[in-house]
């Protein structure tokens, strides 16, 4: 899903970026003396605490099928806007709020955290996981934007966790909402809530 019902109805321009979190990915397609297929994928990221250093690594001959087709194959319309990822984003920002997880970035807006958001848009992020642009109601003129990423098993092909790898405020942007119009798309919305 590119946009939701919020850009439309508002009639205003997404901008999606991407945040730079230090992230490579490669791949190369092999082809070896008898015609087969190697794609070799190495993805690695690494935030800049030094916390995490994920990286997933794929060297399978033939046909790999990417993670985000495993995370989101089985996803309906309304699974874009009511899912584990955004209920994963809601608690790290509520632990953010309340003082259980330090972001140093959401420091100078910890206040405006513990406030209901609705989502703006969302879609798979290259990266893995989804990427999710969201704006609360009390803090309206302000854009933010997650990644979550999901741990998938590729045994079993099934998520196994999810993580909140970045929230960025985008300082940059005002949204030229109010807390009214959003309230109003909502309301005019039913696949739309209030997080």
């Amino acid at each position: 899903m590119k946009n939701t019902i919020v850009s439309k109805a508002v009639g205003a321009t997404v901008v999606v970026f991407l945040a730079a979190c230090g992230q490579n990915k490669t791949e190369a397609k092999l082809t070896n003396e008898n015609g087969s297929v190697e794609v070799v994928t190495q993805t690695t990221e690494t935030e800049s605490d030094g916390a995490r250093n994920i990286t997933e690594n794929t060297g399978n001959t033939g046909t790999v099928e990417p993670l985000n087709d495993i995370r989101f194959g089985g996803f309906q319309e309304k699974d874009w806007l009511d899912n584990e990822y955004i209920r994963t984003l809601r608690r790290y920002l509520d632990d953010v709020h309340s003082g259980k997880e330090r972001d140093e970035g959401l420091e100078p807006y910890k206040q405006e955290l513990g406030g209901k958001f609705v989502v703006w848009n969302v879609e798979p992020y290259l990266a893995g996981g989804l990427l999710i642009n969201f704006v609360f109601v009390d803090w309206p003129e302000k854009m933010l934007t997650s990644s979550v990423y999901s741990f998938v098993n590729e045994d079993t092909k099934t998520v196994t966790g999810y993580t909140v790898r970045s929230v960025i405020v985008d300082e940059e942007t005002n949204t030229e909402l109010t807390k009214e119009e959003i309230l109003q798309v909502v309301a005019e919305h039913p696949e739309l809530r209030l997080w």
